[in-house]
């Protein structure tokens, strides 16, 4: 597992991904692929996106089209480090 790619593939994520803090949305890009036809983000709130099975399933088919990641390792150690950043920048925390 190539873990400096797989970084640069979450920090690409992460800077695509908007917080709405004034109405609790997040907007992902990879969200897209479940509603193609609206040509919009598709927004969730906040607090269900890291449980929330659509969201997982689109990441990985993002990053499965986009990035040719096939390995479930590399998925989940991406889907992780995705998520403790956003996690973090929604509670406006710094991450070291």
């Amino acid at each position: 597992m190539d873990k400096k790619f797989l970084n640069r593939v979450v920090g690409r994520l992460v800077k695509e991904t908007r917080i709405d803090y004034t109405i609790g949305k997040l907007y992902a890009p990879f969200y897209l692929l479940h509603f193609p036809k609206f040509g919009s983000p598709c927004n969730i709130p906040l607090c269900s996106f890291i449980n929330n099975p659509f969201f997982i399933h689109s990441f990985k088919e993002h990053c499965k089209e986009v990035y040719g990641l096939n390995n479930n390792e590399e998925f989940n150690y991406m889907w992780n480090e995705y998520g403790n950043i956003i996690k973090a920048k929604m509670n406006n925390k710094e991450l070291v």
